[in-house]
């Protein structure tokens, strides 16, 4: 049987919300929601926020203040929704539209309004669409011009050396990313190759270089797997585009090993 109690104005400092269920607590004055024992908080939801005093809700924190772009949509070929990822269109094609952003939410891609001012950060370099975006970047939308601006990285963060580092152990056979995409323009500065424990295999080799070229920075002959040490080579390659720098790694029976593989270079 329902009860309802219109006049009632105090209820207890812990209550039950149905028989077993989560509990709302006064909490030395602030509101708590807690599992039935009252041993941990639990999630509470709610609808995104309207007004000044509103609680913020996590979708609406990854789509207005935190905004994190981790890949792209074609619009030809859309991808599996990720749920919670943020994704951008970089080419336009069924219902989706060049420069939007969209939610991964419930398993379907869920367009997010662009305001103006809207600040952005493109974690990883997004290449091969009708627009392109640059890794690490910031950029802000453009109401006016209906475009993305690219606002960074600072002036400052510019005639630096950079790095993108892997290690390689027993495990890694075959091609191996050597950290994210080089940006457009980036020239290739160094290679170390830091053998920290030596090979066990019968001939283990491992050669550093990129699509086009595997052993564009250093070839097997260069780096001795099977010996303590560190290898070195000094390189100056101008990247045309955003480009992966990889490392071939042959095992050869090897069951013990590991090695440090750092490339530094040369921001624009």
């Amino acid at each position: 049987m329902n009860v309802k109690e219109y006049g009632l104005i105090g209820i207890g400092g812990l209550v039950e919300l149905s028989k077993g269920g989560v509990k709302l607590k006064n909490d030395s004055g602030a509101l708590s929601a807690r599992n039935n024992i009252d041993g941990d908080y639990v999630v509470v939801r709610g609808a995104d926020p309207i007004n000044d005093n509103d609680l913020v809700t996590k979708k609406y924190l990854k789509t207005r203040a935190n905004v994190q772009i981790t890949d792209q949509i074609n619009g030809g070929a859309p991808p599996v929704v990720v749920n919670g990822a943020v994704y951008i269109v970089t080419t336009t094609g069924g219902g989706y539209t060049l420069k939007q952003l969209y939610y991964g939410t419930g398993g379907v891609w869920e367009s997010i309004t662009l305001v103006e001012g809207l600040e952005v950060v493109v974690t990883d370099a997004l290449t091969g669409g009708t627009d392109e975006y640059l890794a690490d970047h910031i950029y802000v939308w453009d109401a006016d011009g209906t475009t993305w601006v690219m606002v960074g990285p600072a002036i400052a963060d510019t005639k630096l050396v950079k790095n993108e580092r892997v290690t390689v152990t027993t495990a890694s056979a075959g091609t191996v990313n050597v950290g994210s995409a080089i940006p457009i323009s980036a020239e290739a500065a160094t290679i170390k190759i830091n053998v920290t424990q030596a090979f066990n295999g019968t001939a283990p080799t491992l050669k550093i270089g990129d699509a086009g070229d595997d052993d564009r920075f250093m070839t097997t002959d260069e780096i001795d797997l099977k010996t303590v040490g560190i290898y070195y080579s000094p390189c100056a390659y101008l990247f045309g585009g955003s480009t992966q720098v990889t490392g071939t790694f042959v095992n050869d029976s090897s069951t013990l090993g590991s090695c440090l593989v750092m490339f530094e270079w040369n921001m624009a």
